[in-house]
């Protein structure tokens, strides 16, 4: 529950504000290795190709006002989204911040995730190629 206070005490500051897995260290619990290492991938053509600098833009957790929300351009249906609603705001030019959150890996007695990772990574590519353009167009 520290999580969601740190969420509503800091939202004043901003138009929105991301969860970041990776804010602080030991912040993932038995995260597997081989998302870590699409996720740092993902991030480091983000900050290479758009020079946006947040660490974890594709966490679903985010708390956004509602017409910033209503505004954005979404246009994924599937896990991308978590791009989508990361990226645009901070091209919009809109004040995004970051703060610390803990991920627990899901265990079995929750259920098993829908999130197949190399059946989304062409969504996730497909996203960057439209923030580049989306940036290219609207010149921020």
């Amino acid at each position: 529950m520290v999580d969601l206070e740190e969420f509503f005490l800091n939202i004043n500051q901003y138009d929105g504000l991301i969860g970041s897995r990776y804010y602080k260290k030991h912040s993932l619990v038995n995260y597997p290795l081989f998302k870590r290492f699409f996720n740092r991938s993902f991030h480091l053509l983000v900050r290479l190709l758009l020079g946006i600098k947040n660490k974890d833009l594709t966490n679903n957790f985010k708390l956004y006002n509602k017409d910033l929300f209503l505004s954005l351009p979404l246009t994924a249906n599937d896990f991308s989204i978590n791009a989508e609603t990361g990226l645009y705001p901070i091209l919009m030019g809109k004040k995004i911040g970051e703060i610390p959150v803990v991920w627990f890996a899901r265990s079995r007695n929750m259920g098993i995730s829908k999130f197949h990772l190399l059946s989304v990574a062409p969504g996730y590519f497909h996203v960057l190629i439209q923030s580049l353009v989306f940036r290219k167009e609207k010149n921020y």
